[in-house]
């Protein structure tokens, strides 16, 4: 998130305290599971916004807004996440070599070869392709008919189907009232399908989860409280996804501004959800992932 919208985030920090100690509600079947800091301002990290966790959750890649990756391990106690460890910063770089200046990225994807996939909401990348965190990055093409822009209306998230099949989504809905979902295959980007905006949410993050499901985080700014998620999961077919089905609410001021999302199968084999806040360089505000997991018995689709 860039500077037009700290502005509101300011109101943000106002309502914080009167949260401090309020048990929130949940979905029944989607539990918290732990959160660890994920701020370290002698590194420099910050502004965390897409986050690749590995298969068995031991290890994750995360994107900062300022153009750099950060990568480390988390560690859990009787299955709650409770720190992370061994972080490392990478500074993104560009085709010939030279960091990347001025990077806003927002969306990462881990490729079915291994290599991860930015996705930028400024003129800097559109989506670039880094066979790892200290690898030059590839531009892609840009979807046609979607220009990059400075206004925080570029492409947002970034996802990775089962055969690597990519797909973004912008944070902000077209002037339908829907939010377009762009398809990269065979080299070329279409938009075969939209998703509708409901309820004022804007979506932020997303991924396939090792169940077949797709499932998006999405985000919005109750001032002066906080910001309030949800998770939405659908089934992946040819055709249009349909509303989904929210599989987790957080109240206002729960967590921080949660933007990216990582979807995997603990050794109980039971889905989890983690999510990386963007504290935006901000002391204030909250730079934590977060664990959620899903129950047996919660609702399919």
């Amino acid at each position: 998130m860039r500077a037009s919208a700290r502005g509101a985030l300011i109101l943000v920090f106002l309502g914080l305290a009167a949260l401090a100690g309020v048990p929130a509600p949940e979905l029944a079947h989607a539990r918290h599971a732990g959160s660890a800091w994920a701020k370290a301002p002698d590194l420099g990290i910050g502004g965390l916004s897409g986050l690749e966790l590995s298969p068995d959750g031991a290890s994750f890649a995360a994107i900062s807004d300022r153009g750099f990756f950060v990568t480390g391990r988390l560690s859990r106690q009787d299955g709650r996440l409770t720190g992370l460890a061994g972080l490392k910063v990478w500074p993104m770089r560009g085709p010939g070599g030279g960091v990347l200046t001025g990077a806003d990225a927002e969306g990462l994807a881990r490729g079915a070869d291994g290599a991860l996939y930015v996705s930028f909401e400024g003129t800097e990348g559109g989506v670039m392709r880094f066979e790892g965190p200290d690898a030059p990055g590839r531009p892609l093409p840009y979807p046609a008919g979607f220009a990059p822009r400075h206004d925080n209306r570029g492409l947002e998230l970034l996802s990775a189907g089962p055969d690597g099949t990519l797909f973004s989504l912008p944070e902000w809905p077209a002037e339908n009232g829907r939010f377009p979902v762009f398809r990269f295959i065979d080299g070329a980007w279409t938009q075969p399908f939209s998703i509708a905006a409901e309820s004022g949410f804007s979506p932020v993050g997303g991924d396939f989860g090792p169940d077949g499901h797709f499932y998006l985080l999405e985000r919005q700014l109750i001032a002066p409280v906080g910001f309030r998620s949800r998770v939405r999961r659908f089934d992946r077919g040819p055709g249009d996804p349909g509303a989904g089905r929210v599989i987790l609410a957080t109240p206002p001021g729960r967590h921080g501004n949660l933007e990216g999302l990582s979807v995997w199968r603990d050794g109980d084999g039971r889905i989890r959800l983690s999510m990386v806040s963007d504290d935006n360089f901000l002391a204030l505000q909250r730079g934590q992932i977060v664990e959620y997991v899903l129950d047996a018995g919660g609702p399919a689709g």
